[in-house]
């Protein structure tokens, strides 16, 4: 008797994001744009990022009238204010677009030339890994920081991808349009903004959103999609710092959409990005607190949420660490406070 055997072949996700995006491994530096489009969108079949692709290609597009050329005002001003940072400790180095008047102090902001037109940052996919007709997931980690911090928006708009035809995937009434800022300012443990000493609501640094979706590639090989991310006029008050962009063949769960991660920078950039900002900074991970703008010498108390002193102690280098069991607490040092949640 012949007996057949049915087997299923699974496929492991692969990770086919051209080196170029891994930001980790860039130096630091301007991050290079290799072509600039007049309008959303270049002609269908446009075939420069096709024949000069060299393991990720980065387009800017923007409005016919002003993105006529790398050297024209408005697309090298925005050139400008591309640049490769390495902010140190577990988030290390990022892609940063600084807006011309964002009051945030990472990376090199946009030339005198910017005049507040809207446009998209484009980053296509390699065109030989890049599988046809399968899935493709996005994957995005990045963190907004705008001059005034809004609940119902921000400069971001969308996030999809863009073939050789200029087909959209997934449709643009799937993709949510808004990012609100608010996402990333420092909450307490109940998710209420903290206020600096002037009343302020001021932004988290180790607050990260990872935005991931899943994509169509439905062209013929040789033609790589693009991610395409859009801007809106005020992108001038905006740096927004992008820590992954990934694409993954074969991706295995479901998409994390507007998902919360945390990443404690180095010190030394800590307190370049928190100098505006009179409140105590600290990074809490797991049992372990960060003190991240307070010298050496300093006293270091801490309450429990009753007023009842839980520990005391005079700093003996910047930036100190030290461990709290699990609760709620009050810490102060000098004239600054921020509130704990150990969990």
């Amino acid at each position: 008797m012949l007996s057949v055997a049915m087997c299923s072949v699974a496929y492991a996700q692969t990770d086919i994001t051209p080196s170029r995006y891994v930001f980790s491994d860039q130096p630091v530096g301007q991050f290079t744009v290799n072509a600039v489009n007049a309008g959303a969108n270049p002609a269908a079949g446009w075939a420069v990022p096709v024949d000069n692709f060299n393991n990720g290609f980065f387009m800017l597009a923007g409005g016919p009238a002003v993105f006529t050329s790398l050297e024209a005002a408005q697309p090298a001003a925005i050139q400008q204010g591309i640049n490769i940072v390495d902010l140190g400790g577990e988030v290390g180095k990022v892609l940063v677009m600084r807006g011309k008047t964002s009051t945030y102090n990472v990376g090199t902001a946009m030339g005198d030339g910017y005049a507040g037109a809207w446009f998209n940052m484009n980053f296509y996919f390699d065109k030989i890994l890049t599988p046809i007709r399968e899935t493709v997931r996005v994957r995005l980690v990045f963190s907004i920081h705008e001059n005034v911090i809004s609940a119902t928006g921000s400069a971001l708009g969308k996030f999809y991808t863009s073939n050789w035809q200029n087909n959209v995937s997934p449709a643009l009434a799937d993709v949510p349009t808004t990012f609100p800022s608010d996402f990333f300012q420092a909450t307490d443990e109940l998710g209420d903004p903290l206020a600096n000493d002037d009343g302020e609501a001021y932004y988290d640094p180790t607050k990260w959103m990872v935005y991931e979706f899943d994509t169509q590639i439905p062209e013929e090989s040789g033609n790589p999609n693009r991610l395409k991310i859009e801007f809106l006029g005020t992108a001038g008050n905006m740096t927004i710092l992008f820590k992954e962009i990934k694409f993954i063949k074969n991706p295995v769960g479901d998409p994390a959409v507007r998902q919360l991660v945390r990443y404690t920078p180095g010190t030394t950039s800590v307190k370049d990005i928190l100098a505006a900002s009179r409140n105590l900074q600290v990074a809490v991970v797991g049992n372990n607190v960060r003190l991240l703008d307070v010298a050496a010498g300093s006293r270091v108390e801490v309450f429990s949420v009753s007023g009842q002193l839980q520990n005391s102690f005079i700093t003996t280098t910047d930036n100190e660490s030290f461990e709290m069991p699990k609760g709620f607490y009050i810490l102060k040092a000098g004239a600054k406070t921020a509130k704990l949640n150990i969990r």
